[in-house]
Order: structure tokens, then C-alpha cells, then sequence
């Protein structure tokens, strides 16, 4: 089974967003499997958020789960 790498991007228009999308495909390696997906995502290894709505609420709320999640996993390790 690939593994995916899953890229969520939140609050740009849909002409940056995917002129970012292209950029990040052409930067990493052919064999790289992206995944683009929903900032609702469980699981999402990278999150990129327009400066404009880093601080909102909604945006806070979603880092702190996926920095809890993160963390919890963390510790199971060590």
C-alpha cells in the first residue's frame, strides 16, 4: 500500500491555490504520492493557512486538535 502525503490548504482563491498546488508537485520527488485534502481531515501531515485567517477561531481550533493528536502519538513512542 503507497503511503500519501496529505496537503490541506485553507483560504486562498482558487487561482493561488492551485498555481501553490503546481509549485509543491514540481518541488518534490516524482515518486511523491500528494493527497489534497480537506482541512477536516483526521489526518493531515502538512497544513498551510492564509496569513488573513491563521488567528481565527475555527483555524486556532483545528491546530490545537492536530497539535494534541500529534503530541498524544508522540508520546506512545518514547
Amino acid at each position: 500500500m503507497t503511503q500519501a502525503l496529505k496537503i490541506a490548504i485553507f483560504g486562498l482563491n482558487m487561482t493561488d491555490l492551485n498555481q501553490l498546488k503546481t509549485q509543491i508537485s514540481l518541488c518534490l520527488p516524482a515518486n511523491t504520492h500528494l493527497k489534497w485534502v480537506n482541512i477536516a481531515e483526521e489526518k493531515i501531515d502538512v497544513l498551510l493557512v492564509s496569513d488573513v485567517f491563521f488567528n481565527s477561531i475555527g483555524i486556532q481550533k483545528v491546530i490545537k486538535e492536530k497539535l494534541k493528536r500529534f503530541n498524544h502519538y508522540e508520546n506512545q513512542i518514547e
